[in-house]
């Protein structure tokens, strides 16, 4: 800051620390998903409901053998289905 663009009164100090403030206020995102993730949040959303997929399973095809993942799908179906959170 040159000697000409300091400020000269306590409300001009407040006015600059405001601006610098809100300059460095401003968040860097990795990416345009990133951003639009925090807006979501930010507007009140829930992170469980931004991310939910749903994948319709054909359980008569399903393989479980040897397939940890698919497992735990078919156990946590049936738990959802007995009511149990």
């Amino acid at each position: 800051m040159d000697e000409e663009n300091k400020p000269k009164t306590a409300e001009d100090l407040i006015t600059y620390f405001e601006e610098v403030i809100k300059e460095s206020s401003v968040p860097e995102y990795a990416n345009d998903e990133i951003a639009k993730l925090d807006q979501f949040v930010h507007d009140g959303g829930d992170l469980k409901s931004y991310f939910k997929i749903d994948n319709d399973v054909d359980w008569d095809n399903i393989e479980i053998e040897d397939n940890e993942d698919n497992q735990k799908l078919v156990l946590k179906e049936f738990l959802k289905e007995k009511n149990f959170k």
